[in-house]
């Protein structure tokens, strides 16, 4: 640039008309020796003009292409009243694929349907708690229909998407199944005269089976049923001719990738609303278009005859994997893979995805508000170079020669186990040994006692610490959450450092079919295991679909007991940090009960069990306190399930409560097995249960109810903890009205759960879960707004009283844990919380005192108004030394 001269001209904003992008690029133009040059733009249009270059505009993109066919092409808009009733439909989550039967079905109906696509930043800043980008645009689009200004809002809560070829579970992100909950929590004030339609939808059998439910809305709507059925059947037909194109133009594009060996594509892989949606792809489709490379949407491929993965519970999931096998197989195709910060799914199917690619060029991009064109840019340019690179190399698609098949230990079914060298032994052999990772403490020791007591040889791990944190993270993405990098560490640990050459270990690990990422945990586990090559190791896994069943009955008794006692163990030793005189003499007594307890649980009877825990209760009766368990202040710890109890995931924070003599009190691991109770008998959950095993499980619920009441019983003598059971039904009447109960998951009772303790058990609520966890967040965003009296109130159904005008919004802290000390701004809110909580229990204090006098004076006026009565008859008697003179004396 030496000689030549260089001068800034006035920017212009691209129009993007040719390509019809709306993105409204700012480009800069430069003056250089009089010849300008515009410089800039999220695609490569500019620069091709500097190279001579011309654009494959039309069939290069088809992403932009899927945009038009579900949001232009099969819409059928009619004439309608000007005062016709409008609903609004956010472009948010799944509507960007199912657009058209929502528009359809509504406007053959008679209703006027506003789309709200801008996201509006005023709308992102309502947010409650921090979601996924995804999430994010949801809270921008509903803003932009509160604007607009429509009589209703659709969002649907979709358990299950439809996918052919599935006989398994499709379910959807926990994040946009709870859309319509965060929502209307967020926007409280502004949609009071807007109602939310929230329908459940479940399309795992195929869009017709929904067709009842659409009706079921229609009819809400004052619409008749043939009408609503008429309706239903235009729009799925339309949808179902919407899919045939986009499969049709995918084979087509690849009939003609083919016919020129020359010629490669990319795959856009991710989901509808992040990888296909405009306003959340940051125009990355279009930098490989403008690249003059065609980009595929992963739906226009026919994938649905692929293999994959066991147990991918996640509809998307499946589909992203299936599409992902699809590209690997085929040498022409690579994939580009959009997700977003944070994304709960992603954390564990980017994993799956990269193995399946194996030594194949794939690309990954995490986006979020704050990415940037030019590092988008930079990457795009390099992977289009490598696979460039990689298609004149002759190694397409091809595995590594000679590589030999690792046989890893295989758990046939819950009793037997095939070894490497293909020999059947029973779990119950001498060289199986069961390992329970920590999950708490005492929750870990009881549950491998039980095992013990099965005739199953089991040991627990000790507590984690920052050495198993390390490890976990060696050997995971570290996008996965922290109880997953906790439960990962302590297996290699346990492995390298403990494991004999002859031990056959068995690892023990819950699943569940999601949507959390907990039933992900045993595959990971597994593949881990796999590609380590670690040998005469396996995962052993119950599920929560069969209540957890798999040893036989007499385990799932002893288990659930074991359960419930170290729950109440657990509550009694922070009572005991908070109110024993002498801490160090009552932790050594305590560790002494529970030492008899465990071997209680191992070798004894139920009778001989429960004589323990009486003696238990009678010698941890005598420890001396500071002052009466019932007159200190109370904080709730609830949340995801595993940090809530684990000692390394809550770091200080305890040791913060006990110092300010607040007594900790952590919801039961007996509150999850209650709630699994209450899916099987609502018939909310995916399995299907005969009459005669809801019988019994009808009888077991109510067995171990009353076995759960007895031990409550009995420990509650000890003085430092309280007799009661974990009250599901209630805490689900309670959160009812903001979260519905088929959300299965923690969000629902972490909600409920705080409204249900505060002010009548507890002085204040923390709410702790993993970073990034899903139901933890989905909670939080609702506690956020509902944690006041209003909230109480309307959780109760009656009127708070008692509390004084400062005392409107209740103490409640919501706290993520990345297994590292927190940071200050977390600490300072742990202090402030603190306060809070201690300024609620002296309210409350005064009030419970203001109660029982109020009684005592009431019974004093009715005593002395009965002795007057009776000395007005006669006179002349009177009590002792004593007269009475007038009420108030």
């Amino acid at each position: 640039l030496i000689n030549r001269k260089v001068e800034y001209e006035k920017s212009f904003i691209c129009s993007g008309r040719l390509e019809k992008c709306d993105r409204k690029c700012n480009i800069s133009l430069f003056n250089i020796n009089s010849k300008k040059y515009p410089f800039g733009g999220a695609c490569n249009k500019y620069y091709n003009l500097q190279l001579n270059s011309k654009e494959k505009l039309e069939g290069n993109n088809l992403v932009r292409l899927r945009h038009e066919l579900v949001f232009e092409k099969y819409i059928y808009p009619l004439e309608l009243p000007e005062n016709a009733v409008s609903i609004g439909i956010p472009k948010s989550f799944l509507t960007n694929s199912y657009y058209p039967i929502y528009y359809n079905f509504f406007t053959q109906l008679g209703f006027n349907v506003i789309l709200g696509d801008i996201p509006e930043e005023t709308g992102i800043e309502q947010m409650q708690a921090a979601f996924c980008y995804p999430a994010e645009l949801a809270h921008g689009f509903i803003k932009d229909l509160i604007n607009k200004k429509p009589d209703y809002i659709f969002l649907p809560h979709v358990l299950e998407i439809d996918n052919s070829n599935s006989d398994f579970r499709d379910k959807t992100c926990v994040l946009l199944q709870a859309e319509s909950y965060y929502i209307k929590t967020a926007f409280k004030e502004q949609l009071i005269d807007i109602k939310i339609l929230s329908p459940v939808f479940n399309f795992a059998d195929g869009l017709e089976s929904a067709k009842d439910s659409f009706i079921s809305l229609a009819m809400e709507l004052g619409i008749t049923k043939p009408e609503s059925r008429a309706s239903f059947d235009f729009a799925l037909n339309e949808f179902t001719e919407m899919r045939r194109e986009f499969k049709n133009i995918g084979k087509i594009v690849l009939e003609e990738i083919e016919n020129d060996k020359n010629k490669f594509a990319i795959v856009l892989l991710g989901r509808s609303y992040n990888s296909f949606a405009k306003e959340a792809n940051l125009g990355i489709p279009q930098k490989f278009s403008s690249r003059n490379v065609t980009i595929i949407p992963y739906d226009f491929l026919s994938y649905d005859d692929e293999e994959i993965i066991d147990h991918m519970y996640w509809g998307m999931g499946r589909q992203i994997l299936r599409s992902s096998s699809f590209v690997k197989k085929h040498p022409q195709l690579f994939a580009t893979y959009i997700t977003n910060f944070s994304c709960g799914p992603d954390s564990f199917l980017i994993g799956y995805f990269r193995d399946l690619m194996g030594d194949k060029p794939s690309l990954t991009l995490e986006l979020d508000s704050h990415s940037a064109d030019a590092g988008l840019n930079t990457r795009i340019e390099a992977f289009l170079d490598i696979v460039k690179i990689y298609r004149k190399m002759d190694n397409n698609g091809k595995d590594e020669f000679g590589k030999q098949e690792f046989k890893p230990l295989t758990v046939i079914n819950s009793n037997t186990l095939l070894t490497s060298d293909n020999k059947k032994i029973s779990i119950y052999d001498n060289s199986v040994k069961m390992i329970i990772p920590n999950m708490g403490r005492y929750g870990t020791e009881a549950l491998s006692a039980t095992c013990r007591n099965s005739g199953i040889n089991s040991e627990p791990l000790h507590i984690s610490s920052f050495d198993t944190l390390k490890m976990g993270r060696g050997n995971t993405t570290c996008k996965e959450c922290l109880p997953l990098i906790l439960i990962a560490g302590s297996m290699m640990e346990y492995y390298q450092k403990n494991k004999t050459p002859d031990e056959k270990t068995l690892f023990f690990m819950l699943g569940g079919d999601g949507p959390c990422r907990f039933g992900q945990y045993s595959i990971f586990l597994r593949e881990l295991i796999r590609k380590q090559k670690l040998e005469n190791i396996d995962v052993y896994t119950l599920s929560d679909e069969n209540m957890y069943e798999g040893l036989g009955s007499d385990f799932d008794k002893r288990s659930c007991t074991a359960a419930i006692i170290s729950g109440i163990i657990q509550n009694i030793f922070h009572s005991i940090q908070t109110i024993a005189v002498d801490k160090e003499k009552a932790s050594s007594l305590l560790e002494n009960e529970w030492s008899k307890i465990i071997l209680s649980i191992e070798k004894d009877n139920q009778d001989k069990l429960f004589e323990q825990l009486e003696s238990t209760a009678s010698n941890l009766s005598e420890i001396e306190r500071s002052c009466n368990y019932h007159d200190v202040p109370k904080v709730a710890v609830i949340g995801e399930i595993f940090v809530r109890n684990d000692e390394f995931s809550r770091v200080d924070l305890l040791d913060k409560l006990y110092e300010r003599k607040i007594i900790p009190k952590i919801a039961p691991i007996s509150e999850y097995v209650h709630y699994s109770n209450y899916l099987i008998e609502k018939g909310l959950t995916t399995q299907t249960f005969s009459l005669k095993e809801k019988l019994n499980f009808s009888i077991r619920k109510h067995v171990l109810l009353n076995i759960e009441k007895k031990i409550s019983g009995i420990l509650a003598k000890t003085g430092f903890c309280d007799n009661e059971v974990p009250d599901v039904k209630g805490i689900i009447q309670r959160s009812e009205h903001l979260i519905s109960p088929e959300l299965a998951g923690e969000a629902i009772l972490t909600v409920g759960s705080a409204l249900h303790e505060i002010l009548h058990k507890v002085s204040g609520v923390i709410s702790i879960g993993p970073f990034g966890c899903m139901p933890s967040r989905i909670a939080e965003s609702i506690l956020n707004v509902e944690m006041n009296v209003a909230g109480k109130e309307a959780a109760e159904k009656s009127k708070v009283r008692g509390l004084d005008n400062h005392s409107k919004e209740f103490p409640y802290l919501a706290i993520e844990t990345d297994g590292n000390l927190f940071p200050q701004i977390i600490q300072s809110k742990i202090e402030i919380f603190i306060l809070q909580a201690e300024r609620l229990h002296a309210q409350l204090s005064k009030s419970a005192v203001k109660r029982k006098l109020d009684k005592l004076f009431k019974f004093k006026k009715m005593f002395l108004s009965i002795i007057k009565g009776y000395y007005q008859k006669q006179p002349d008697k009177i009590v002792g030394e004593y007269e009475i003179i007038n009420e108030k004396e």
